[in-house]
């Protein structure tokens, strides 16, 4: 039986990864990954302090990509801690938007960029990335075991949250344990014949992401969930 949660707040739903060139709309950052790229603040020193809009200029640091490329841009959300709470698992960030680098200072220690896309305002902060694209099933996935797994605790900056039908639900296994982006993701222990209710978006090395696409309850915390080979 599932642990109690304390306080539950409504997950902010996660974008379709096909509405941003392919982007994620979620990943995890592992504990000990960085350090990141980061949004400085708006290129020109009189614009407004958080910016939205495509079109807008901003500063980044360090230089993530050549002049030309495209970045993806993510805010940190809530840190992840295992089912029992007492490992640190990483933290979960949500996909901000996409920008293109247009120059970088002489010694390459800043670039500008330009915001392509925004699904949320860009702030100072926020973490720049050549982020890794929508994945689908992947392959050779029937060789791969099915993996039981707990809906991770999220705390920290924001209470911990349900996910239901077209939100991210953090999962307390990782590329360690031998989940990988594309598995499908299972609301029954492993054994049984759940329905498949969502795919993992991404993985980090101790814990993952899943999109839910179809939920009969949302998860809670604690809950046990299968990741497993796609059939399809």
């Amino acid at each position: 039986m599932s642990p109690q949660p304390r306080a539950l707040a409504p997950s902010q739903p996660v974008q379709q990864a096909a509405g941003d060139g392919g982007r994620l709309p979620a990943v995890v950052l592992d504990a000990d990954a960085g350090p990141f790229a980061e949004v400085l603040g708006p290129a020109a020193a009189r614009a407004a302090a958080r910016l939205s809009g495509a079109g807008q200029a901003v500063r980044i640091a360090p230089a993530v990509a050549a002049d030309g490329g495209l970045v993806a841009i993510y805010r940190p959300g809530p840190m992840l801690r295992s089912a029992d709470g007492r490992a640190d698992l990483g933290r979960m960030a949500f996909l901000a938007g996409s920008a293109r680098i247009v120059g970088r200072d002489e010694h390459g220690k800043w670039g500008e960029a330009v915001i392509v896309n925004s699904n949320r305002e860009v702030a100072a902060g926020d973490i720049v990335m050549a982020a890794p694209a929508a994945v689908g099933a992947g392959k050779n996935q029937n060789a791969v075991r099915a993996i039981s797994a707990r809906i991770a605790v999220q705390s920290g900056a924001k209470r911990m949250r349900l996910a239901g039908a077209h939100q991210a639900a953090a999962l307390d296994r990782g590329t360690a344990d031998g989940v990988r982006a594309g598995m499908c993701l299972r609301a029954a222990r492993c054994g049984g014949h759940g329905a498949v209710i969502g795919r993992i978006l991404h993985a980090g090395q101790r814990a993952s992401v899943a999109q839910v696409a179809r939920a009969a309850a949302p998860l809670e915390w604690g809950d046990e969930v299968c990741v497993a080979a796609c059939l399809d």
